[in-house]
């Protein structure tokens, strides 16, 4: 499961599957994905001050990375030529790119309690593929 936030705190989730899906197709209709900047590093008390970990962009691994606006933007861009040409995308996710237009999003897992659970009904699934507004 991949959760996105955006500035606003409005969020996204699709399957892991899904989140793929979305960006092989905004590939597939022009998206060249700039990379994403890298997470905030981790507060480990075992890790030397100093020391950084190399960061490779990934879009596809949720470990906090940011879609910055311009890119995020353009992957919007590309959704929307895939929807104009007739790709059936899923009706949740023609809502995406409006959501990406909103100066980028942060890549995440879904929250600790998600996943210590392990348990996330399809009836959730579904329904957390709603374009999402915090209160």
């Amino acid at each position: 499961m991949v959760v996105l936030y955006n500035r606003h705190g409005e969020s996204f989730h699709f399957s892991s599957v899904g989140w793929r899906s979305i960006l092989n197709t905004a590939m597939t209709y022009g998206w060249k994905p700039a990379g994403t900047a890298a997470p905030p590093v981790p507060l480990d008390p075992d890790c030397p001050l100093g020391e950084k970990n190399a960061w490779d962009g990934n879009y596809y691994r949720p470990q906090g990375q940011t879609a910055l606006p311009k890119d995020a933007e353009e992957l919007a861009a590309a959704l929307e030529r895939a929807a104009a040409s007739g790709v059936g995308l899923k009706s949740v996710w023609r809502q995406f790119p409006a959501f990406c237009r909103n100066r980028g999003f942060v890549i995440e897992a879904p929250p600790a309690s998600q996943a210590l659970t392990g348990r996330i009904s399809l009836r959730d699934e579904i329904e957390s593929h709603r374009y999402q507004r915090a209160s």
